[in-house]
């Protein structure tokens, strides 16, 4: 299972996946069930899905330090 945050660049972003509730914090969450995938599907322009995670984002190198979401769907 995995309990610390991964890492990942793709494009120009550095994405930080969570795997705990950041509502009720555990010692040792039980992730089972929880994951996701990334997709760069063109400029600045990613699809995130996944279940039991949190996800943030932010740019590397030159250009704004700011990243956002545009559109979000939670179901």
């Amino acid at each position: 299972m995995i309990h610390e945050p991964v890492t990942e660049t793709i494009g120009g972003y550095r994405f930080t996946v969570s795997f705990a509730d950041r509502e009720k914090p555990a010692l040792m969450p039980d992730t089972i069930g929880h994951g996701g995938m990334i997709i760069h599907v063109g400029p600045e322009e990613y699809l995130v899905a996944g279940q039991g995670i949190t996800v943030s984002v932010q740019p590397v190198g030159d250009g704004p330090p700011l990243a956002g979401i545009d559109n979000a769907a939670e179901g």
